[in-house]
């Protein structure tokens, strides 16, 4: 059985952000699946540096994914080793080491909003 944590991130000024990327569907639509690769790079990077290292195993096992299916786009960073979860969420006996939420929270979200201001002044400029 696979088990998993889905980590939702919600842009705190969602409704200005939103009404910026309105104003240019079709860079949001022809560079989206490059924006969500960008993201994954950045969490698996972070996530891989804040990785808890015993024999390296667990770090060495983080792989992301795009999924494209019909109208969604769905990027998926995981591990395949059976005690990732353990690792990530703790037990009884053992603290939690939250090291995708950490890495979520930290520079990916950053890269991504720094590449998606990058394509917004281009835009507004007529460079692209």
């Amino acid at each position: 059985m696979d088990e998993y944590i889905e980590l939702n991130v919600k842009i705190e000024n969602e409704k200005e952000v939103m009404e910026e990327l309105k104003k240019y569907p079709e860079l949001i639509n022809k560079n989206l699946i490059t924006y969500i690769k960008l993201a994954l790079i950045g969490i698996q990077r972070n996530a891989k540096m804040i990785a808890p290292v015993d024999t390296g195993r667990l770090r060495a096992d983080i792989r992301t994914d795009l999924r494209i299916q019909s109208n969604e786009v769905k990027g998926v960073i995981f591990n395949n080793v059976h005690y990732a979860l353990f690792v990530h969420e703790g037990t009884s006996r053992m603290r939690a080491r939250p090291y995708f939420k950490q890495a979520i929270e930290g520079g990916a979200r950053i890269e991504l909003e720094r590449v998606l201001r990058r394509d917004l002044l281009k835009k507004e400029r007529g460079l692209i």
